[in-house]
């Protein structure tokens, strides 16, 4: 304690002596406002940053001593800088002065048991189940309470006008336990409205659940249940509560394990079990495993995945009733009060007549705090945003000419919480709500975020959004000078202040008009009380409520431009003669544009599952498709040196990854075709003979290779994680492959089509094939918090770790004499490349823009690069005298969408183009004599986007 102190004694002292406003002069009207956005600095945010981020404040934890201690360090900061308390008043009747705080109480939750139990009744017969938390269930009850209800399925549990879909239409739930499925209709159909980009975040991902227990409450349910399902995008309860973890808390420390729960607080003055899902519903909400709902629905004949499938396919709701059957749920919790505290300042208005009226700018100042020995330093979330506070209170206050409304500077504290300081403002309010002309929210504006996507602030949650479409052909913007911006929509003026404002500073920024429903953060309240908000939000990164989360990784320049940013918009707003201008927002025309900015890459079959993509991404389809040769023709292309005889084993569909069994005659490979819906594995002989179907034709599946004795095949599958296919990447993103967690690596027999799992860690394990000696398998895993390559023993024992370096490593072969590996790696630069690579890839997510060949001994040493070209080359395999190998690359188009097969020694010479293909030639392979080449290629494609799979002679 005596420490902390003592780093916010020298951390003030650090600030005050650079208090006088800088050099640099703005130089746009208003002539006033200059002085205040050119005393901004960027070496007092980085003070500020440092001191509330630093391992003393142990992240900022609300209703901790720490919290406290950052409270006193800004009401320090609000004071020598001459901006005036504004918060709680203090001293005796007759003496009463304002402080810089405003105190409420929270009631911090223990849990202390949980019960479930069904009872079933049909005709004379009962019969009752009970269930075990943590195993079978987990709720989230705020209060002790008992609940016993019958039952009614809902579907997915959803309400939404604008979607035209209401599972609670003509159906009574009043006084009743709602059963939902988890996730939203339409998984991966682009039809469906849940399913655009603009929705899918906020239906299928942790965010749904609280709609649906919206939806839920305004039906009049007593409760909520909700039944694990493939379909959503939430981790599998069974994983999360495996790992002995509280459900969604993988988001808050990536990798570890058995954590100790987080502290969950709600506000004290609520009535119980009003804060449920962080305020937004008081329905208690009960996530259940697959066991629960077999017995819910045990007599029915129907089942979850039945259900699901009946819903998807008919798109529209089927709400059923569940006669005979109730369930009580026993909630017993324990709730301590604790009081913590927001921290206000003010400056007050030049002109009597105005200055009751406020603009108000705020972000949170409480963070995840310390636990299992994790710091949640919580630099960008949220000390970027208060520091931006303090150094704006700063500026205003210390300005000679002050705006005609007041100023209000506000740090709210238990944001992580559910909103709760802000929550508490709003019904507390220490300035009029009638009288707030404005607020500004601060929430994350220390990172580079990704402008490709057109701005995604993850507080613009509970849209509609109109999202604004991209010019692919305008300048890229560059991360570290962009900022996502949202308003409401209502207020249009609030755009025209804001954007007029970025380029007077010169910050590029997405601004997006919004309608307030949800949203994660501060800025909620405001908007539901019909105050105008502006808010800002960097995009967002890996480190996200991670302890990585540091000061040395923000943009303090950047920082010093936001900031000056605001301080112009509390000008204009604070200084206008009338308050922002209310319209009704215009209605928008179709569908939200998106936007998919192209990478130059081509359609990976199996690796994106995207096969209208790869159409886009080779410019469309011609004018006039080429008639296709007959079967059994040469396609030998001109210029094909090393080719000869090249004849089509497949004719029609999306076909790709063909390799050779251990004899030569046999080849896996995975497609999608007529009557399969996403990638399965196939066989069929080397002259595309004795085709089959060897996958269990659920999930998606990659990379299957022979085992020895060709009576196994081996490959990776999502279908543990739902029999459906696993959703597309998604494309605003940037043209990224999707890295599915669900992805583990099994054997399957082919004789009796018996699984074998030899992968069972959470996350994507995939790209596996086999040494040629038959004793290692090398594959591909996120085990360790990165791409990286492994090997193991056939039956998934001896698991060993061969690269380190941070980047993707992934797509290994072996070579003949089993003793080097050769495979495909990126190795993002520190900075923007490494945090976006970062970014991405916390989203199950990579971008395959630059990848090098490279080469390793079968133990992981002697690690070296092969090509050095900084395109896409992907798909290696040594030629069978060890010295050469090929590969795929779009090293050669200008555009980066033209690939072909080349050849290159093993030591970086002696590179050489094999295809000569105007669109995709790729995943080549050898025999083991080398004689025989088989590939996927593009070329005497039926229709366009149609990859099949070739099979040559090769000449040296």
């Amino acid at each position: 304690m005596l420490f902390a102190r003592s780093v916010a004694t020298v951390a003030v002292a650090s600030i005050l002596a650079s208090l006088a406003p800088s050099a640099r002069a703005a130089s746009g009207p208003p002539a006033a406002v200059e002085p205040v956005a050119a005393a901004i600095s960027a070496a007092n945010l980085r003070a500020h940053v440092q001191m509330l981020a630093s391992d003393a404040m142990q992240g900022r934890e609300a209703a901790t001593r720490e919290l406290e201690i950052a409270g006193d360090y800004a009401a320090s900061v609000f004071a020598l800088a001459g901006a005036e308390p504004a918060g709680d008043m203090t001293g005796t009747p007759d003496k009463r002065t304002p402080t810089y705080f405003q105190n409420f109480e929270v009631n911090e939750l223990t849990p202390v048991s949980q019960a479930l139990s069904l009872e079933s009744r049909s005709g004379d017969t009962i019969r009752r189940s009970s269930f075990e938390p943590k195993v079978d269930f987990t709720t989230t009850g705020t209060s002790t309470s008992s609940i016993s209800a019958p039952l009614v399925f809902v579907g997915y549990g959803y309400s939404v006008k604008d979607a035209a879909w209401d599972d609670y239409a003509g159906v009574d739930v009043k006084g009743k336990i709602a059963v939902a499925i988890d996730g939203a209709p339409g998984k991966g159909n682009e039809a469906s409205w849940f399913w655009k980009p603009e929705n899918r975040r906020r239906y299928f991902g942790r965010f749904g659940t609280i709609y649906k227990a919206m939806a839920a409450e305004k039906a009049g349910a007593v409760a909520l249940i909700v039944i694990d399902a493939p379909n959503s995008d939430n981790p599998p309860l069974t994983r999360d509560m495996a790992e002995n973890r509280p459900p969604r808390e993988e988001q808050f420390a990536k990798g570890v394990r058995n954590l100790p729960p987080r502290r969950e607080m709600v506000l004290a003055n609520e009535p119980a079990g009003s804060s449920i899902h962080g305020g937004f519903s008081g329905v208690s909400t009960v996530r259940v495993t697959e066991r629960v709902a077999q017995a819910i629905f045990e007599g029915t004949g129907e089942s979850t995945a039945a259900l699901q499938k009946k819903l998807d396919a008919a798109m529209k709701p089927a709400p059923m009733g569940l006669a005979g059957r109730s369930v009580t749920i026993d909630v017993k919790v324990d709730a301590k009060v604790l009081t913590t505290r927001n921290v206000i300042a003010k400056v007050t208005g030049s002109d009597p007549k105005f200055a009751d009226e406020v603009v108000v700018i705020g972000a949170h100042y409480d963070h995840e705090g310390a636990r299992g020995g994790y710091v949640w330093a919580g630099a960008d979330d949220n000390a970027s945003g208060t520091a931006a506070v303090l150094e704006l209170a700063r500026a205003f206050a210390q300005s000679k000419v002050k705006p005609a409304r007041t100023i209000v500077f506000a740090l709210w504290a238990a944001e992580e919480k559910g909103l709760l300081g802000s929550k508490h403002y709003i019904d507390h309010p220490v300035f009029p709500i009638n009288g707030t002309v404005a607020y500004i929210n601060l929430d994350m504006i220390g990172r580079d975020g990704d402008p490709s996507s057109g701005g995604d602030p993850h507080a613009a949650v509970g849209g509609p959004v109109q999202q604004p479409k991209l010019d692919l052909s305008a300048k890229k913007i560059d991360p570290a000078n962009w900022m996502a911006i949202e308003g409401s929509d209502t207020y249009p003026s609030l755009g025209t202040i804001t954007e007029a404002g970025a380029k007077h500073v010169g910050l590029e920024i997405t601004y997006k008009p919004a309608e307030i429903r949800f949203a994660a953060s501060d800025h909620l309240y405001f908007a539901r009380s019909g105050v105008p908000i502006i808010s800002y939000f960097d995009g967002g990164h890996a480190d996200y409520h991670q302890p990585s989360d540091t000061p040395e990784k923000l943009n303090y320049p950047k920082m010093e431009k936001v900031a000056r940013l605001c301080a112009l918009t509390l000008w204009d707003l604070a200084a206008a003669p009338g308050r922002p201008e209310k319209v009704a927002p215009k209605p928008a025309a179709g569908a939200p544009a998106t936007g998919r900015p192209g990478m130059g890459l081509p359609y990976f079959v199996g690796e994106t599952g995207d096969g209208d993509a790869g159409a886009q991404q080779h410019g469309g389809p011609p004018a006039e498709m080429p008639t296709p040769k007959p079967k059994g023709a040469d396609l030998t292309m001109a210029g094909e040196k090393h080719f000869r005889n090249v004849k089509q084993l497949t004719f029609g569909g999306e076909n790709a990854e063909a390799y050779f069994s251990f004899d030569n005659k046999w080849l896996s490979f995975q497609t999608t075709r007529d009557g399969v819906e996403c990638d399965q594995i196939f066989v069929m002989g080397t002259d595309g003979s004795k085709l089959r179907r060897v996958s269990s034709g659920k999930g998606r599946t990659t990379c299957a290779y022979f085992m020895p004795g060709g009576k196994k095949v081996l490959y990776a599958s999502t279908h543990l994680g739902g029999d459906a296919c696993p959703p597309k990447p998604d494309y605003s993103k940037g043209y990224v492959w999707a890295l599915y967690p669900e992805y583990d690596i099994f054997v399957t027999d082919l004789k009796t089509g018996k699984l074998d799992r030899l992968t069972s860690t959470p996350g994507y394990d995939a790209e596996a094939t086999l040494s040629p000696d038959g004793r290692k398998i090398v594959f591909t895993s996120v085990r360790d918090g990165d791409l990286d390559i492994y090997t193991m023993n056939l039956d998934g024992s001896d698991v060993k770790r061969l690269t380190t370096e941070p980047g993707y490593d992934g797509g290994a072969f072996y070579s003949a004499d089993s003793k080097w590996i050769v495979y495909r790696a990126s190795r993002p630069e520190a900075g923007e490349t490494m945090d976006r690579y970062k970014s991405l890839l916390s989203q199950g997510l990579i971008e395959p823009r630059a990848l090098e060949i490279w080469v390793m001994r079968a133990d992981g040493s002697e690690k070296r690069r092969i090509t050095s070209n900084g395109k896409a080359n992907f798909a290696p395999f040594f030629h069978p005298d060890g010295k050469r190998i090929i590969f795929a690359s779009n090293m050669d188009d200008p555009k980066g969408r033209n690939f072909d097969i080349y050849i290159i020694n093993v030591d970086g010479t002696g590179l050489e183009r094999v295809t000569m293909n105007e669109t995709f030639d790729g995943f080549p392979m050898f025999t083991k004599n080398g004689k025989r080449l088989v590939f996927a290629s593009n070329r005497n494609a039926a229709k366009v986007g149609e990859t099949n799979l070739f099979i040559a002679d090769w000449v040296r």
